[in-house]
């Protein structure tokens, strides 16, 4: 028996992935949280390049699908997220970044505070390796998106997520970028 760490041979990935890819994009909410709950399970011991088109799709799904199953592909992300390797951490962190920061600019306050939940766990997850690798993220379109958020007459809840986000997010930044 495989232990749970053992990586899959590459054509049996293959399939697992394009299964999973399926799955999400069924139009039955119970057949995406099941693939979901089995991304969750495997996504550890999936290569790299699957878990970005596994992240591209469900981040796809965040910000421009249904908000049935906003709850489902955000909870997925952010267990991903936490569980990442940190050599992962470069691609993922440029495959979720542009659709979060679409989401927080474009989507409905709900999206919006997913996406921020979405951002914190990577500045808590990963805010070292982002400090070091300061151009990752576009921190300047990041801060003014929050701070939009922040001074808005939005839903308390919101502004209150986009303030935590911005905790979060103040470790990544540098001396200058912080005044």
């Amino acid at each position: 028996m495989l232990a749970r760490t053992s990586p899959f041979e590459e054509t049996i990935e293959k399939r697992i992935i394009s299964q999973f890819i399926k799955h999400l994009e069924d139009t039955s909410v119970e057949v995406k949280s099941n693939a979901v709950k089995c991304i969750k399970d495997t996504a550890s011991r999936i290569r790299e390049s699957n878990v970005v088109l596994i992240l591209e799709k469900l981040a796809y799904e965040i910000v421009e699908g249904n908000e049935e199953t906003l709850d489902i592909f955000t909870l997925t992300v952010r267990g991903i997220v936490m569980e990442a390797k940190e050599e992962f951490a470069s691609s993922l962190i440029k495959t979720l970044s542009g659709f979060l920061i679409k989401g927080l600019e474009y989507s409905s306050p709900l999206v919006k505070g997913e996406c921020l939940e979405i951002f914190s766990d990577i500045f808590k997850r990963f805010g070292g390796f982002i400090l070091r690798q300061q151009t990752l993220i576009d921190k300047s379109r990041l801060m003014q998106t929050i701070s939009v958020l922040l001074g808005s007459n939005i839903d308390v809840n919101l502004r209150k997520r986009a303030s935590q986000c911005m905790g979060t997010f103040a470790v990544v930044l540098n001396v200058q970028q912080l005044q």
